[in-house]
């Protein structure tokens, strides 16, 4: 076992010096991360019925691959091929270190014996190009030495609201990704967390699974109990009991309190890995503009639970849009318009 984990972590340190040439990211010594440099700053039981899912229909669906197969089950849905260009972010010399990844799709060869569950990988993301360059690059073969059927989401944001809204952008793509390929498990992620340990299983349990109770930044432990944070791995059913994610917090800080006590009201147990396992490292950065509103929607959470989350998509449509669904070499992109926040409560 420590011979297996010297290879591993061999391995993904080589990884990430490749990359961190390839972008001039250099390792700082007194945290043993790693540094973007020039990254601007940013950081009840619901049922979806066919008429929920219209939400989400006519959006046109452009992939860099034939075998990939339509995002939405709509009918009004149509999907075009594009030329066949890499994704933004990468050059074709990077194909040959990434070999069978499709839209950001991945499966064992059929001579592998198949995982018992499809995993979806969501990131919101905003401004980060660097970070999320490193994270596909290590991601991918993290994913695949454990041997998952899987795919990865980008959910960007673009638009007029300054400030991050993680939680929306999550719930967006949520119900985008459960119209595309039958999931069973998804992992909610930042972008800007490495995993350290392949031993750290990405895969859902009978319970909510927080995976990142270790973060370099707060010295390898949690920064406080209910710090739910990083990385959380939910069943489909788990995440719609939970009514997912508030779609009101935006900038930094409320979010993932708020889904930790969305947890707490469905009586939910939490499985949390040990603490040499649920390691990870976070690539540095600025801190996004932090949220204003943040302490007076924790004062209420229990009134909003209900109400603000999965089932008001629908609500808040006039506060956002989806402006592109593209299949990108190693992710599906969705790229998100959100307008100005003011009056969005």
């Amino acid at each position: 076992m420590k011979n297996s984990s010297v290879n591993v972590a061999s391995r993904n340190q080589s990884l990430l010096k490749v990359a961190s040439s390839s972008l001039s990211i250099k390792q700082s010594k007194k945290t043993f991360g790693f540094v973007a440099q020039n990254i601007s700053s940013d950081s009840s039981y619901v049922k979806w019925g066919n008429n929920a899912s219209k939400t989400f229909t006519n959006l046109t669906v452009v992939t860099k691959y034939s075998s990939v197969t339509n995002l939405t089950s709509t009918n009004d849905t149509e999907e075009q091929q594009s030329t066949g260009e890499t994704s933004f972010i990468f050059e074709d010399s990077w194909k040959a270190k990434l070999k069978g990844v499709e839209g950001g799709k991945w499966r064992p060869a059929k001579s592998r014996k198949h995982p018992p569950e499809k995993v979806a990988i969501l990131v919101p993301y905003r401004e980060r190009e660097k970070h999320l360059k490193i994270f596909l690059l290590i991601m991918h073969p993290f994913l695949q030495r454990q041997n998952l059927d899987y795919s990865v989401y980008v959910i960007e944001q673009h638009g007029d609201e300054p400030l991050f809204c993680k939680g929306l952008l999550y719930n967006i793509g949520f119900m985008l990704a459960k119209q595309d390929n039958g999931f069973d498990c998804f992992i909610f992620h930042d972008v800007d967390l490495i995993p350290e340990k392949d031993e750290n299983l990405y895969s859902c349990k009978g319970s909510p699974s927080h995976l990142s109770v270790a973060i370099d930044v707060y010295n390898y432990s949690l920064p406080y109990a209910r710090f739910l944070g990083g990385v959380v791995a939910l069943t489909p059913w788990q995440f719609e009991k939970m009514n997912g994610y508030s779609n009101l917090f935006c900038g930094w800080g409320g979010e993932d309190d708020d889904l930790f006590l969305r947890l707490y009201r469905q009586k939910m147990t939490l499985f949390r890995p040990d603490e040499d396992v649920g390691r990870y490292k976070m690539m540095r950065h600025n801190r996004t503009p932090e949220n204003p509103d943040a302490r007076n929607l924790l004062d209420v959470w229990d009134l909003r639970a209900r109400k603000d989350g999965l089932n008001s998509l629908k609500r808040q449509r006039e506060h956002f849009k989806i402006t592109s669904v593209t299949r990108e070499w190693l992710y599906t992109h969705i790229l998100v318009n959100v307008g100005k926040r003011d009056d969005a409560r």
